[in-house]
C-alpha cells in the first residue's frame, strides 16, 4: 500500500472550495521541531537574498521552507496545517492539526453532542507524517503535540520518486511559485491592496458564471487568500484563511523521529 502524502491543499484550490482545506498548528508543536527561524522581516540583505533564491528555484545549504495554513470555522474550530520541505533533498514533513471548540458551546441535543463526540474520537486531531526518500514515518500526537505512537515503512524507489516529484512541484516554494505563474491555466485578474497598504497580485482561474477561484499573491508569488465563487456568487463557506512562510535554518531536529517508538510495518 503506498503512502500517499496529504493532499498539496495550496495547490487543491483548482479542483476543490477553500471550505474543504485542512490544516497545521505551530504553537502546539515542540519548539524543538521547528527549527531556528530566519526573520523575514527587519534588517535582512542576506534572508532577502535567501528568500529570493528560494523562489525563484536556487536553493540554500540547511535552510528550510515552512510553511501554515490555518482555517477558522464559524464556531472557532481550526483546521491547521504546518509543512517542512528541505529544497535539496525534498525531505518533508506534514503536520495535521483539529482544534475543536468545546462541544458545550453548541446548542444541541444530548444525543447530538453524543454523536459529535463519538465522530470525533474516530479521527485523528494531531498528527505528523515524515517523507525522507523511501522512508516515511507517521506519527499520532497529543494535544500538546507531544508523540503518542506511531508506525514506519518503506515504499518502492518508483513511489518515492512520485512523491519527490509532488513535493517538488506543489509543496516547496518555487514549485507554488511557478504553478500561478503559469498564464495557460491562471489569468491575471489585477491588484488587491491590503488595509496596511501591501499590494497583492491577482490571478484567477475558471469561469465566473459557473466556478471560479481567485488566488492573491504575495510578492514572493505565494498565496495569502483565497476567494471562491460559484455562479458568480462569492462563496468561502464562512471560514478564514490564514497564511504564513517562513525560511528556517535546520537545526537537524525538524525531520528527525529518534525520540519515538516506531512500529516498523516494513514494505507496504
Amino acid at each position: 500500500m503506498k503512502k500517499t502524502i496529504l493532499g498539496a491543499a495550496l495547490v487543491a484550490v483548482m479542483a476543490t472550495s477553500v471550505t474543504s482545506y485542512s490544516a497545521t498548528n505551530v504553537h502546539q508543536t515542540s519548539d524543538s521541531n521547528k527549527g531556528t527561524q530566519i526573520s523575514l522581516a527587519g534588517s535582512k540583505q542576506q534572508v532577502q537574498n535567501s528568500a529570493a533564491a528560494k523562489v525563484s528555484g536556487e536553493t540554500t545549504q540547511g535552510v528550510i521552507e515552512y510553511s501554515k495554513r490555518t482555517e477558522i470555522s464559524k464556531d472557532g474550530s481550526k483546521s491547521i496545517e504546518e509543512t517542512w520541505v528541505n529544497p535539496n533533498t525534498f525531505d518533508f514533513r506534514d503536520d495535521i492539526n483539529n482544534v475543536w471548540v468545546n462541544d458545550s458551546q453548541f446548542k444541541e441535543t444530548d444525543a447530538q453532542i453524543a454523536k459529535t463526540k463519538q465522530a470525533k474520537a474516530n479521527i485523528v486531531k494531531y498528527s505528523s507524517t515524515y517523507n525522507e526518500g523511501k522512508h516515511v514515518v507517521n506519527i499520532t500526537r497529543d494535544d500538546n503535540g507531544n508523540a503518542v505512537k506511531g508506525n514506519e515503512y518503506q515504499i518502492t524507489q518508483k513511489e518515492a520518486d512520485s512523491e519527490i516529484q509532488d513535493i517538488q512541484k506543489n509543496r516547496s516554494f518555487a514549485g507554488i511559485k511557478a504553478l500561478y505563474a503559469d498564464s495557460s491555466v491562471w489569468k491575471d485578474a489585477g491588484t488587491y491592496t491590503t488595509s496596511d497598504g501591501k499590494k497583492l497580485k491577482k490571478v484567477s482561474s475558471g469561469d465566473i458564471n459557473d466556478e471560479m477561484h481567485v488566488i492573491y499573491l504575495n510578492e514572493d508569488g505565494l498565496p495569502v487568500k483565497v476567494d471562491v465563487y460559484l455562479k458568480g456568487k462569492l462563496t468561502n463557506g464562512g471560514s478564514t484563511t490564514e497564511y504564513e512562510y517562513k525560511l528556517i535554518q535546520d537545526d537537524g531536529k525538524i525531520f528527525n523521529t529518534s525520540g519515538v517508538k516506531l512500529v516498523n510495518l516494513g514494505i507496504l
